[in-house]
């Protein structure tokens, strides 16, 4: 669905513009281009937020992580922390 909106939003505004163009000023096909590339905007954030789940989380984390410039550092303070908690007497 979304490509289908991408496709009609790009063939109707091309026509729109250049029958603009042809006509000359005022420059008003500029109205419908931005009002529709927001709405087109808005449907393709919502479409990639629904793709977006724990296992996505995690692997954008471990690519993150891999690509980080201190991943050597960081190794090192997860092997040498100490995670166990001390419970008051």
């Amino acid at each position: 669905m979304l490509r289908l909106h991408l496709t009609a939003f790009v063939a109707v505004n091309t026509v729109l513009t250049l029958f603009n163009l042809m006509q000359g000023p005022p420059w008003w096909a500029v109205w419908p281009l931005m009002g529709w590339g927001v709405l087109l905007l808005v449907h393709i954030l919502s479409h990639r937020a629904g793709m977006i789940d724990d296992a996505w989380a995690e692997q954008r984390a471990l690519d993150i992580r891999a690509k980080s410039y201190d991943n050597n550092h960081i190794e090192e303070i997860r092997r040498s922390a100490n995670f166990s908690v001390d419970k008051p007497s």
